[in-house]
């Protein structure tokens, strides 16, 4: 579990050093279709308790709402910048940290047609 944890302080350590458009990767844009905010407006049950925390605590890490494989960190601004798990883990909501998927715990809101 610590390489997991290492895996997310190597991916904050990016965001803090260059959170630049360019520098989102391709899965977040294409997967993202739900609105994020640091400041729990607008964001899932989920989420806006997160965001409640990070708003005190100044960088919160969130659950992507829409792929159990992305997260969100707020920076210092507020403002929601997706990130990728390392491949083949997903973000676990409780823990903050990217992990084996059986025990990420990641559950996604299902819609139907």
């Amino acid at each position: 579990m610590s390489s997991c944890k290492l895996a997310v302080l190597l991916v904050l350590l990016g965001v803090a050093s260059y959170a630049a458009e360019n520098d989102i990767p391709a899965l977040c844009k294409s997967a993202s279709v739900t609105a994020v905010s640091c400041a729990g407006a607008g964001a899932e049950e989920g989420a806006a308790e997160g965001a409640a925390e990070g708003a005190e605590e100044g960088d919160a890490l969130l659950a992507h709402p829409d792929d159990c494989r992305l997260f969100y960190y707020c920076d210092g601004a507020g403002a929601p910048v997706c990130r990728q798990c390392p491949a083949g883990l997903h973000f676990s909501p409780d823990s903050h940290v990217c992990d084996q998927p059986d025990h990420a715990g990641c559950q996604l809101a299902t819609t139907t047609a």
